[in-house]
């Protein structure tokens, strides 16, 4: 979708539009993104993410928990790589459900999957 060097931004479903605003303010900052859509977890895109570990940070982006899904699947096949130099960076709404009810985009901010939320956790990683 979108070619990049520094950072390589992965993610499902509806949730790229938030990562594709996140990917502007990060080229504010001069970070360029790659920018890739997972249509399929399985089968996934090996070849993909493997080319992907060359980036200085390999960042998932789902509406889906900590435990399964896009960014487990990542970190399977970057483990099964042995590359030490990999850096991976799950972004996702983490291990327990919401108990509380909203629109999608309240949802995402309270998760920190809204693009500032998205641009800052980056940034921090990135700022390590």
């Amino acid at each position: 979708m979108q070619k990049g060097h520094d950072v390589t931004l992965i993610s499902t479903g509806s949730i790229l539009s938030e990562v594709v605003k996140a990917s502007r303010l990060l080229e504010k900052d001069g970070i360029s993104a790659t920018i890739a859509s997972m249509h399929t977890l399985k089968p996934i895109d090996d070849n993909f993410i493997q080319e992907s570990m060359h980036s200085k940070l390999i960042v998932t982006v789902e509406e889906h928990s900590s435990i399964g899904g896009l960014g487990s699947a990542v970190a399977d096949i970057v483990s099964q790589s042995n590359s030490y130099d990999a850096n991976l960076l799950k972004i996702n709404t983490g291990i327990d459900l919401s108990k509380e009810v909203g629109s999608q985009s309240w949802y995402r901010k309270q998760c920190g999957l809204n693009a500032s939320s998205i641009y800052k956790t980056i940034r921090d990683k990135i700022d390590e």
